[in-house]
């Protein structure tokens, strides 16, 4: 078996995300611009990777390797509070697939969470974005343990 990539952990967050069957598109590793969506990609869902950071685990050799992510949900409705029940609704989806999974066996569970998430300001009718900060945390055999096969 190969060893664990971050590829293999945002494989893992795509295929969740779309196995939820709630979301028209999963984009990635797509960045999301102001411009508005067209209707046929709603409800979207844009996962962006953001930063790693390794650090050695002080209980053993191993590394540990922290790594973030921004995961944008975008929904149109044309009414305002059902557009902010809809993307309500689906954080709730996101956080159940993704709180405490191990991504596919690789990562621990402990450390695979959405931190805070934030609603765009500058949506613009008939959107609504929200941004959600997660991260997972998986481990490296040493310093120069990094798995480098294609």
């Amino acid at each position: 078996m190969s060893a664990y990539r971050d590829r293999d952990a945002f494989a893992s967050l795509v295929n969740a995300l779309s196995a939820s069957s709630e979301f028209a598109e999963v984009a990635f590793p797509s960045p999301l611009d102001s411009s508005p969506i067209g209707a046929d990609r709603s409800p979207l869902a844009v996962l962006v990777p953001t930063q790693w950071l390794e650090q050695p685990d002080s209980a053993s050799s191993l590394m540990l390797r922290r790594v973030s992510f921004t995961l944008t949900l975008v929904v149109r409705c044309e009414d305002p509070r059902e557009r902010f029940e809809i993307l309500d609704r689906l954080t709730s989806i996101v956080q159940n697939a993704i709180e405490g999974s191990t991504l596919g066996g690789g990562c621990l569970a402990g450390m695979t969470h959405l931190r805070k998430g934030r609603y765009d300001p500058a949506s613009r009718h008939p959107e609504l974005r929200l941004a959600l900060d997660g991260g997972f945390c998986y481990t490296i055999p040493s310093a120069t343990g990094h798995a480098s096969a294609r």
